[in-house]
């Protein structure tokens, strides 16, 4: 050989230069270094076989053993005394050694463990000297070019002398690792094992030769399939998927460049005798060569020119090609897949932020956002709301964050999750907003989840406030079993049922009143424009009104409540419907306070304290700004207001006898109208073809159909609409007879809750059928509530048109307008002298229909002057008239209740007329300490003799009635066709009515006109105006 023959005529000192150079003189010993590896597995393979074997010889000896000296103990009394020492010294000194080796493996596996300190940082230094050497190992094999071996001396060598340093460690971890093996053979075989013989040998072996061999270190590569346990170890991976996504990575990565080393190496050495071919590729072409063979694209411009590197491609394509055809479409899906939702939300500085979980609506949030970014609260640039849902947006909510891009943040999880709650900083929220579906079919079940959604937030951030929506009245009394839970410190409940059932009913006390409250939940601008209508700018400007909590200033100090109405009407133009004392702090250290309604007819009396603890009060006003003036009014402005209105007061007429009340309350809350349990079949049921003869008997009576929903299993809660009816701020002789037009299935599971309510009757067939309505009395009537009876179909059907789900309500509304009712508006025209519309007697009873889609309001009235356009439900005139009521107008009430924590109990009291027992402060009701409560009814100009003199204006009328008689009124609800060109009645020939909130003090009252008012809790019975409407 060439390369034999200069090696032998060379001088010494010319082989040393050669070696400096790092040439081998073509003497290749590649052989000796795999020689090495295979020699170490081998001989440690024979040692364990050989160790196993002769355990089990010995372990077949000792049972021999044993077996013997049994049959001994047989024929024998006792053993021997010299064969029972021999026996006891042998099982001590087996003792001893047993217990030896397990402290020895103990302390190894305490060294190697992942659970342990030691464990862990050793596994994490093991990582971090395998990618090292697999660096030094690339950048060798590329500044080799082309070469495989160098001889030099290791000395001269820094990288060499590094990696004679990681074998050291790597040979210590070996042994530490065998000696905690539970089977020595099992680890023997281990990969990791298999790496460790291929690397570290061969470094002993370089050292000893002063010839390197870059051969198997490459095999280091396959520790970095570690790599996403040292991070989760270190915390720095936790998602199931980034772990997955790191895992399919890392794999793909190793095969990538174990083909590419592999090839490296095969294509670089030579022949078993040191002659043979070498192709000399370099190590970034094979790189590229093994990267295009494994995507099957196969350029052809670099090969395999070996034969040893042709067999290894031959077998590596089969495996290359399936880990790419598996792994590579996962990745891709991984990476895809990963949502831009799936970030951490990064608080500005001075921007405050609420997080809003629950059922993820975009109409809910829309409506929720415009109610909390309004233009009046200035709050635009200051507040983000953080959307934290486990779903991904859906095309609606997708264009909600292009609208609200600046105010929010859309995230990917779960509130259940902390590792969630801690992306969307709920530790730092302002509050924390429950959504719930109010369409859900199963509502139980929807409260269920956003109760344990409260529990998680109480759980993780217990001083970050929590309003939850919840959808039956009864669900309400688990948040108090949240240990974390604060009535007093903001913490709050908006209930759908209580306040949607219970603005219903009070609808049928007060005609209109449901829009009313509505407009108030909502925070509007004044209407701006030329082309309204008269009625819409009465309307509109009533809507602009909200609830505003403020506490008095000095002014007011030493006032009545009547007094303190009186001056802040006068002067500032806004209503007061309620105060609130503070009072001393509980056994928590919670400040509790007591919100008393209209108290003006309190028999002890109310005044505003001159010092010492604040009070406050609950508003209706248009802007924050009038909120200011009460807080720093003028003494003296308020001093002459205040002379001017006693002046007004009668000095015989504040004080009204109470008229006497049976005392036949709830037994226990005290808070409503109660009697004997009555049997459904026997007490309450009105047949349908002799049922008229029990409704004969009274008039002007209410009727609730329940249209639809027979199939369904939910719990309608009827219990929050009959209940408000039945408070005890009613006279035992004021109770209407209430009659439900229901599914007899549905009814039975509602009656358990009715069954104790007097004058409640049923019609067990469905208000689709006008035998059924006729049953009722629906012509005898004075108002009929059309509810829905549960949904019909699934949110996720897309074969279904979601406008289809108010179809029974839709169908029974006009079904009931369809029978020709004879009507009670027509005397309002005889009053005003002028002739009664054909179409006003036929229109008959007022109805009010609950929809759940706003857009199907259209349907419910096809005489309507509504414009196509109209976006809002607050805009249409079914609902500006109190003729329709949407339960989506509860999403603008979650805004009111962040800023004002005491707004909800205002609209509580207002709604459940103290039917229902607040959660706020106690879970449990003293019967005998239950007090009326002032009520929401209507007066009529026309028949009320307390609004006959001296009330021609809306600020007249407020003052007179608040004097006299301690009634607060707070809107007017008025003909429609009032505003035409003549007195009082327009040629429309129409009985609607629209609502108008807070109306200002110069106000024009009608005599067909109806007022919104307060009756004091003390008061004596209203007259009987049911058939004026």
């Amino acid at each position: 050989m060439a390369s034999t023959g200069e090696s032998s005529s060379s001088t010494p000192s010319a082989v040393a230069d050669r070696k400096a150079e790092g040439s081998c003189s073509g003497v290749y010993r590649w052989y000796l270094h795999l020689a090495a590896s295979a020699v170490v597995f081998i001989f440690g393979l024979a040692c364990l076989l050989t160790w196993k074997l002769m355990v089990s010889i010995r372990r077949w000896l000792r049972h021999r053993r044993l077996v013997r000296s049994t049959q001994h103990r047989v024929f024998a009394s006792a053993a021997p005394p010299a064969a029972a020492a021999e026996a006891d010294g042998d099982s001590l000194q087996s003792s001893r050694r047993r217990r030896c080796s397990l402290a020895i493996r103990e302390l190894a596996g305490r060294l190697v463990s992942p659970h342990t300190a030691a464990g862990r940082v050793a596994l994490m230094l093991n990582f971090a000297l395998s990618m090292t050497s697999i660096a030094f190992y690339a950048y060798e094999a590329v500044v080799w070019a082309g070469r495989v071996e160098r001889c030099f001396p290791w000395s001269r060598s820094p990288l060499m002398i590094i990696d004679l340093a990681f074998n050291c460690v790597y040979l210590l971890r070996f042994c530490l690792r065998f000696l905690a093996a539970p089977n020595k053979l099992h680890f023997w075989l281990e990969v990791q094992s298999l790496v460790d013989y291929c690397t570290v040998p061969p470094a002993f072996v370089g050292l000893w030769l002063e010839q390197y061999w870059l051969g198997l270190r490459f095999i280091r590569v396959l520790h970095l399939t570690s790599l996403p346990d040292v991070l989760q170890r270190l915390g720095l991976l936790r998602s199931g998927s980034a772990i997955r996504l790191l895992q399919l990575l890392t794999i793909f990565v190793c095969v990538w460049f174990l083909g590419a080393s592999a090839t490296h190496m095969l294509e670089n050495s030579a022949s078993l005798n040191g002659i043979g071919k070498t192709s000399g590729v370099t190590f970034g072409d094979c790189l590229y060569f093994t990267i295009v063979t494994m995507s099957t694209v196969g350029f052809g411009d670099i090969s395999p020119e070996t034969d040893w590197g042709r067999a290894f491609i031959s077998l590596y394509i089969l495996v290359a090609l399936a880990v790419f055809a598996s792994y590579t479409p996962e990745i891709a899906g991984m990476i895809t897949a990963r949502s831009r939702h799936a970030g951490a939300y990064k608080p500005e500085h001075g921007n405050k932020h609420i997080v809003v979980s629950g059922a993820p609506i975009a109409q809910s949030v829309d409506t929720f956002l415009a109610n909390l970014l309004h233009v009046d609260r200035k709050l635009s640039n200051s507040i983000i709301v953080v959307c934290l849902f486990p779903q991904k947006p859906d095309p609606d909510f997708q264009s909600l964050l292009k609208r609200h891009h600046r105010n929010l943040v859309y995230l990917e999880g779960t509130i259940l999750s902390m590792t969630d709650c801690k992306r969307a900083r709920l530790s730092s929220a302002e509050a924390a907003i429950i959504l719930a579906r109010q369409d859900s079919e199963q509502p139980d079940e929807e409260d269920a989840e956003n109760t344990m959604r409260a529990v998680s937030v109480k759980n993780i951030a217990p001083s970050v406030r929590c309003i939850v929506q919840l959808l039956q009245y009864h669900s309400k009394e688990h948040l108090e079993c949240i240990p974390n839970w604060n009535w007093q410190k903001g913490d709050e409940c908006v209930c759908s049922a209580e306040l949607r059932l219970g603005l219903l009913a009070q609808s049928c006390a007060a005609p209109g009143f449901s829009t009313l409250m509505a407009n108030l939940f909502a925070t509007r601008s004044l209407p701006s424009g030329p082309s309204l209508d008269a009625w819409e700018a009465d309307y509109l400007v009533g809507v602009s009104n909200e609830i505003y909590s403020e506490c008095f200033g000095p002014a007011f100090a030493g006032m009545t409540f009547a007094e303190a109405a009186a001056v802040c009407y006068s002067e500032l133009g806004v209503i007061l419907l309620a105060v609130m004392p503070e009072a001393d702090t509980d056994d928590s250290g919670n400040v509790a306070s007591a919100l008393l309604l209209n108290p003006s007819g309190s028999a002890e009396g109310f005044e505003i304290p001159s010092s010492g603890k604040p009070c406050r009060g609950l508003f209706l006003a248009d802007t924050q700004d009038d909120m200011r003036l009460v807080l720093g009014l003028d003494e003296a402005t308020a001093r002459d207001a205040l002379e001017r209105f006693r002046s007004l007061q009668a000095t015989d007429a504040v004080v009204e006898a109470t008229a006497a009340q049976p005392s036949s309350y709830d037994p226990a809350s005290g808070s409503t109208h109660w009697c004997e349990d009555r049997s459904l079949m026997s007490d309450a049921l009105l047949p349908v073809r002799t049922g008229r003869s029990k409704v004969a008997e009274f008039k002007g009576h209410y009727v609730l159909c329940v249209a639809g929903g027979e199939d369904s299993t939910g719990h309608l809660d009827l219990c929050s609409f009959v209940a408000p009816l039945r408070s005890r701020a009613y006279h035992r002789q004021d109770l209407v007879p209430i009659v439900v037009v229901c599914d007899l299935n549905q009814l039975e599971r509602e009656w358990d809750e009715l069954c104790n309510f007097p004058e409640v009757y049923a019609v067990t067939e469905s208000p689709m059928r006008r035998a059924s309505l006729r049953a009722a009395g629906i012509d005898q009537c004075d108002m009929c509530i059309v509810i829905s009876g549960g949904r019909c179909y699934e949110p996720d059907d897309n074969q279904v048109d979601p406008y289809l789900v108010d179809r029974e309500v839709v169908m029974c509304t006009l079904n009931i307008k369809a029978i020709g009712l004879p009507g009670n508006s027509e005397i309002y025209y005889q009053a005003l002298g002028l002739p009664v519309p054909q179409t006003v007697k036929e229109l008959g009873a007022p109805i009010v229909t609950e929809i759940l889609i706003d857009k199907n309001i259209q349907y419910l009235d096809q005489d309507d002057d509504d414009d196509d356009t109209i976006e809002e439900i607050h805009n249409t005139e079914a609902f500006a008239c109190g003729s329709a009521f949407s339960a989506s107008v509860l999403d603008s009430l979650l805004a009111t209740v962040y800023f004002n924590s005491s707004a909800m109990r205002l609209i509580t009291a207002l709604v459940t007329g103290g039917a229902a027992q607040h959660c706020h402060g106690s879970s449990t009701a003293d019967a005998s300490q239950a007090l009326p409560a002032s009520r929401v009814t209507q007066l009529s100009m026309l028949i009320d003799e307390r609004l006959s003199v001296g009330c021609d204006t809306f600020g007249k009328m407020f003052l007179r009635l608040l004097g006299r008689h301690g009634i607060l009124c707070f809107g007017v609800y008025r003909y429609r066709d009032s505003y035409g060109g003549c007195g009082g009645g327009g040629g429309g020939g129409s009985n609607k009515r629209i609502v108008i909130a807070c109306p200002s003090s110069e106000f024009r009252m009608l005599k067909s006109d109806l007022v919104f008012c307060l009756l004091p809790a003390t008061r004596a019975p209203a007259p009987d105006q049911r058939g004026a409407r």
